[in-house]
């Protein structure tokens, strides 16, 4: 779901934010957006949001049999890229 994409995509950019906090004491979402500013607090409000979002993807029931047919049917667009006969490691 693209949705838990972003969710995550946001979350890990949250995550490195805090780590660049902790590590270097340095904030690259204030640095860019500047310090308390309305835009860098919807920054922030999407982070959390995409954390809290994020939560929800640990208790998820997935089904591995209809990941790993979305894979293969994924994989199986780029096959004619592939030469001749080495497509069936990949599957």
């Amino acid at each position: 779901m693209i949705l838990d994409r972003i969710a995550l995509i946001l979350a890990i950019v949250g995550g490195l934010n805090w780590g660049s906090i902790g590590i270097f004491n340095f904030d690259f979402v204030s640095a860019l957006l500047g310090q308390n500013t309305m835009l860098s607090r919807i920054v922030f409000t999407l982070v959390g949001l995409a954390a809290v979002w994020s939560i929800s993807l640990l208790f998820r029931q997935r089904d591995p049999v209809t990941d790993l047919k979305k894979r293969a049917d994924w994989l199986s667009f780029f096959s004619h890229l592939l030469p001749q006969g080495e497509t069936s490691h990949i599957f």
